[in-house]
C-alpha cells in the first residue's frame, strides 16, 4: 500500500511516517506534500488529507483529483460540530470519500482506516449524527448497482500476506474482510458469514490448517487454498482437496486468484486444483504476466518474454525529429518530458516541447507561466510558430508550447493539426518532444506514436499501475512499430515486493534507464517553475545518459 500523506501539519506527516515505517512494513510512505497542487506529481494508493494543507485549489477539488485517479482518501476534517467539518463530509461522500477521522486526531485511528476502509452505511451513520443533510451516495458503478455496501458479497482474506491481501482489495468489487491469523478469521466466519474465503497455509495461528477449513466449509463452499510450496501429493493438502476446496499450487498472481474467484462463484466444479504454471506465462493471459505478489515469489518469477515486432508501417510518416513521451498511468510522464528537453537544451540542441494534452495543462503548471503565455492554439495556426512559445530565461534553446487553461473555450486539436504544428516546428529546431495525455487509444495520441521516430514509454514500480499499463499495451495499435519504444521506470525505490523487472514483464521490453525517487526535487522543480535538471547534478546526468542510449537509434531512424 502507497500512502501520500497531506496533512499540512508537518509534525503529524512526521510522526505518522515513523509509525507507519517501524510497525507497518506492507505500507509505503511515498511523499509528504505541503500544498494542494502538488498531489498530481505523485502516485499513490491512499491519501491523508486535511483542510490545513495549503493551496489555491479547493480542498474538495484536491479530493476529487485524488478520486479520479483510482485513490482512496482518508479525510481530516476538524471539529466533527464544525460547519466545515459538515460541508467537506458533505461535498466528498459523493465522490467516494468514506473514511473520515475527526478530532482529536489519533495515529492509530488514522493506521485504522487505511486498514479497514468504512462503508456506504458507516458513512450515512456518522452523517446522522453530524445532522448533514440532503448528502447524495452515489451509486455503485457495478453493471449491477447495489442499494447499499450490505448487499454486496463478503469477500475474507486470510493469506497471511498483506501485499496479497491489498492487491485483492483493490482489483475486486465486493466487501473485504482481511484476518491477522487463524483464530482472527475462525471469528471472522462465524460472525461476518463471507461467501468467499481464501486461506493459505502462510497464515500463522495455533490452530490446525484443516480444522481452520473444516470450520469454514460448514459456512460456506466457496474457498481457495493458496498451498504455495506444497508438494501436490502432501497428505494436508490431499485431505484438504478432499474437502472439496479449490487449491493454488506454485507461483500464485493476482490474475490467478480472480479468476478462481470467479470460477468459484460461476461454476459447479469446486474440486479442481489450479496449478500455477512458471514456465508458461505468456499464455496466462494481461493479468497473470504482471508481478507474482509475495516477496520470495517475485524474486523467481521467470521472464515474460513478449518479443519486440517489427511491424509494417509508412516510411514517410515517420518525422525524424520527433520523440512522444507517454504512459497510460501517473509514472512521472511530463517530468521526464520537461527535464528530457531541458537537458537537450543545456547540451546545445534547439528543442520544442508540446503539451498534446489540453485538458490538463501540466507543462503550463511545470513552467509556472502566466496568462497569455501559452500560445499552442496560435502556433497551430501559422507555419512559423516560434513567435508563438513561452521561452524559459534560463532556456533560450527551448521552446515550449502549451495550452493555455484561462481560455474559456479550450480548441480541440487533431491529429492532423498537431502533424502540421510539429512539420513546421521541425523546420527550426532539432529535435521536437511531445507530452501527450494518458489515454493511449485517443486518436491523437494513437496518431504520435506512429508518426513518431521514437517512442518513451514511463512506468513506475505501482502494482496497480503496472496491471493498467499491461493492459493498455496489449491494445496499442498493431500499426505501432515496437522497435521504437524505450522503456523507463521512474521512481524506484528498493522494495522486496515490486522490482524493475515486473515493469518489463508488464511492458513486455527491457528498461533502458531507470531513474530513482526524487521526491524533495520535484517539489522544488514545481514550486519555483524550474525544471529539477537546472539545479540537479544527478538527475542531469541521468537524462544525459538516457539520451546517449537512444540518440544512435534516433539518427539511424533518421
Amino acid at each position: 500500500m502507497n500512502v501520500l500523506l497531506a496533512t499540512g501539519v508537518e509534525e503529524l506527516d512526521k510522526a505518522l511516517a515513523e509509525y507507519i515505517n517501524n510497525n507497518f512494513p506492507d505500507i509505503q510512505i511515498v511523499g509528504e506534500i505541503y500544498y494542494r497542487e502538488a498531489l498530481k506529481d505523485y502516485s499513490f494508493d491512499v491519501l491523508i488529507i486535511s483542510e490545513e494543507l495549503p493551496g489555491a485549489e479547493d480542498i474538495v477539488s484536491t479530493i476529487y483529483t485524488a478520486r479520479e485517479m483510482g485513490t482512496r482518501v482518508v479525510a481530516l476534517p476538524g471539529d466533527p460540530e464544525s460547519n466545515n467539518a459538515k460541508e467537506l463530509v458533505k461535498k466528498c461522500t459523493p465522490l467516494g470519500v468514506y473514511d473520515y477521522v475527526f478530532n482529536d486526531v489519533t495515529i492509530t485511528e488514522i493506521i485504522d482506516k487505511m486498514h479497514n476502509p468504512s462503508t456506504l452505511k458507516d458513512v450515512s451513520m456518522r452523517l446522522e449524527s453530524l445532522q448533514t443533510e440532503n448528502v447524495t451516495i452515489p451509486k455503485s458503478s457495478t453493471s449491477k448497482p447495489k442499494s447499499n455496501n450490505e448487499d454486496k458479497p463478503i469477500l475474507l482474506l486470510g493469506t497471511g500476506d498483506g501485499s496479497i491481501d491489498e492487491s485483492i482489495q483493490t482489483s475486486i468489487n465486493c466487501n473485504t474482510i482481511t484476518a491477522i491469523d487463524r483464530e482472527n478469521l475462525l471469528e471472522y466466519i462465524q460472525d461476518k458469514k463471507p461467501n468467499t474465503i481464501i486461506i493459505s497455509k502462510e497464515l500463522p495461528g495455533e490452530t490446525d490448517i484443516l480444522e481452520v477449513i473444516s470450520q469454514a466449509k460448514d459456512k460456506t463452499d466457496n474457498i481457495i487454498f493458496i498451498a504455495g510450496s506444497l508438494e501436490s501429493n502432501d497428505i494436508t493438502l490431499v485431505r484438504i482437496k478432499e474437502m472439496g476446496v479449490k487449491t493454488l499450487l506454485g507461483e500464485v498472481s493476482i490474475g490467478v486468484i480472480l479468476q478462481t474467484i470467479a470460477t468459484l462463484t460461476g461454476e459447479e466444479d469446486n474440486s479442481e486444483t489450479y496449478q500455477v504454471s512458471s514456465d508458461n506465462d505468456e499464455d496466462d493471459g494481461a493479468l497473470n504476466k504482471i508481478v507474482k505478489l509475495s516477496n520470495g515469489i517475485a524474486k523467481n518469477i521467470s521472464h515474460v518474454k513478449i518479443p519486440k515486432i517489427k511491424r509494417s508501417t509508412k516510411p514517410q510518416d515517420i518525422i525524424d525529429k520527433l520523440i512522444t513521451v507517454t504512459s497510460p498511468i501517473p509514472a512521472g510522464k511530463t517530468f521526464m518530458a520537461v527535464n528530457l528537453a531541458t537537458t537537450l537544451s543545456q547540451l546545445g540542441y534547439t528543442v520544442g516541447l508540446i503539451d498534446a494534452d489540453s485538458k490538463h495543462f501540466s507543462l503550463h503548471s511545470w513552467f509556472a507561466m502566466e496568462p497569455n503565455e501559452a500560445g499552442l492554439f496560435e502556433a497551430i495556426k501559422d507555419n512559423d510558430p516560434l513567435p508563438y512559445a513561452f521561452q524559459h530565461q534560463m532556456l533560450s534553446n527551448l521552446y515550449v508550447f502549451s495550452a493555455d487553461p484561462y481560455l474559456e473555450e479550450q480548441p480541440t486539436i487533431t491529429a492532423k493539426s498537431m502533424k502540421l504544428l510539429i512539420s513546421n516546428l521541425s523546420n527550426y529546431v532539432d529535435v521536437v518532444i511531445v507530452d501527450t495525455g494518458k489515454h493511449l487509444d485517443d486518436p491523437l495520441t494513437d496518431s504520435l506514436l506512429n508518426i513518431s521516430s521514437s517512442v518513451l514509454m514511463i512506468a513506475d514500480q505501482d502494482f496497480n499501475h503496472l496491471i493498467k499499463l499491461q493492459t493498455e499495451i496489449d491494445q496499442l495499435d498493431e500499426n505501432i512499430d515496437f522497435n521504437k519504444i524505450t522503456l523507463v521506470v521512474n521512481r524506484v525505490v528498493d522494495s522486496d515486493n515490486l522490482l524493475v523487472s515486473d515493469a518489463e514483464k508488464a511492458a513486455g521490453l527491457k528498461a533502458e534507464m531507470v531513474f530513482p525517487e526524487k521526491t524533495k526535487e520535484v517539489l522544488e522543480s514545481i514550486k519555483n517553475g524550474i525544471p529539477a535538471a537546472l539545479f540537479c547534478p544527478d538527475m542531469k546526468n541521468n537524462f544525459e545518459l538516457l539520451w546517449s542510449r537512444f540518440e544512435q537509434q534516433l539518427m539511424e531512424l533518421a
